[in-house]
Formats: C-alpha cells, sequence, structure tokens
C-alpha cells in the first residue's frame, strides 16, 4: 500500500512545512536536509551539553569507550567487528536490544557494563583513550560529553560529527561504515597525540549555557520582526 500512498504523503508533508514560521536545525546536515526536503532556511542552535559534568583529568588508560542506548542503527555491531579484529579494550555502557547480540559475538577484550551511573560514566570518560562512535547521528551529545572530559573521538565521519570533531584536534574519522575502516582508523590512532584543553575548549562551545544564550536570542529577535 505504501508505494501509491507516499506520493500524497509526501505532499502534505511539504505543504504542512512551509506554513511552519522559523525552522532551528541542530546541526548542518539537519540544515541541509529541511533545505533538501522543504526548501526552507533555517539556523542552526546546537543542543545542550552540561560539559561542567565532566572535570575530572583525562588519564587515559587502555581502553576505548562507546556509550549509549545500544539500539540497531547505533552500529555496535561495527565496533564489536573492528574490536574482535585488534584485540583492543573496549567497555561499552548502556543496555538496549543490541547489547544481548553482540555480546554474544564479542571476544573477552569487549566488556559490556550494562546501565552506569552519572559517576561512574564521568570516570569512564576521564579514563578512555578515545571514545568510538560508529553511527551517523543528526547531531550526538555523548561524543561532545567525551571531549568535555578530554577525551578525544574516533567518529563516522558524517552527520552532525562534522560539526564538533576537528580532525587531529578533537578526534579523527573513518570514511566507511565498516569494521575495516574502524580498525584502520583505530590502528592510525594509537600514534597519534591529543590535547586535553583543545577537547575541553571545544566542547566549551557547545555548552547549554551557550544554548540558552542562542536561543533566547533567536527566540527574541523573531518576536521583534513578528510585532
Amino acid at each position: 500500500v505504501l508505494p501509491v500512498m507516499i506520493g500524497g504523503l509526501r505532499r502534505m508533508d511539504y505543504k504542512a512545512a512551509q506554513e511552519v514560521d522559523y525552522y532551528i536545525a541542530n546541526s548542518t546536515a539537519v540544515q541541509a536536509r529541511i533545505k533538501r526536503y522543504y526548501n526552507r532556511d533555517s539556523t542552526v542552535i546546537y543542543p545542550p551539553i552540561e560539559t561542567e559534568r565532566f572535570k575530572a583529568p583525562h588519564k587515559a588508560e587502555d581502553y576505548y569507550l562507546i556509550v549509549g542506548r545500544q539500539v540497531a542503527y547505533k552500529r555496535l555491531d561495527l565496533a564489536v567487528d573492528a574490536f574482535n579484529q585488534l584485540g583492543l579494550k573496549l567497555k561499552v555502557a548502556g543496555t538496549g536490544e543490541e547489547v544481548p547480540k553482540q555480546q554474544a559475538r564479542a571476544k573477552d577484550n569487549i566488556e559490556f557494563l550494562g546501565r552506569v551511573s552519572d559517576e561512574e560514566l564521568a570516570k569512564l570518560y576521564a579514563g578512555a583513550k578515545a571514545f568510538i562512535f560508529p553511527p551517523e547521528e543528526d547531531f550526538g551529545i555523548v561524543p561532545v560529553e567525551a571531549m568535555s572530559a578530554g577525551c578525544p573521538v574516533i567518529a563516522y565521519g558524517k552527520g552532525g560529527a562534522l560539526d564538533y570533531i576537528i580532525e587531529g584536534k578533537t578526534g579523527i574519522f573513518f570514511k566507511e561504515q565498516t569494521p575495516e575502516a574502524l580498525a584502520a582508523a583505530v590502528k592510525r590512532f594509537e600514534g597519534m597525540k591529543f590535547d586535553d584543553k583543545a577537547l575541553r575548549q571545544q566542547a566549551k562551545s557547545f555548552d547549554d549555557a551557550v544554548f540558552k544564550r542562542k536561543i533566547k536570542a533567536f527566540v527574541d529577535s523573531h518576536q521583534k520582526t513578528t510585532d
């Protein structure tokens, strides 16, 4: 039935989109999507990140880290395959439908921590060599949290990650969503050094105080226009 209905649904969606007064996008990737599908301009205001929660000194230990709700599109399977090949330690914090599936496939170097407290999460960020981010997200809050703790990010090079990761300064990208590409990026990362201060400084530009200031300025300016 859907192929028959999809054209009409798209026209209805497009018409409704034209009735919106203003659009705010949470990343340049979403901004481009709004323009492509709705032919509407938008203002990018990034989501608020509580960077002050992650002040512990970053002292890298011998593990990499993944954090989040583990559903299929987060691509935990890709990370498991890559670290099965590498034999390096990977800690996975969080629950979700993918955890039991991937836990059954993972080798002993991959540890599944389940749900962790805020205090435990801060410690994990502070001790990780790098944060692994395999999905394509509209934005992606957890990598910026990791950067707030001085932890660099190894991310798939599409979506919101392009707005906050600076190649070679706050992390590195891999260009294909394959275990081989991620494993190659991890190997490349092993020979690199990152400045904690630069990571924290970049993360601060996404702080919740910045969000509040920008969203208020946006609303105030458009109220004046409307008035």
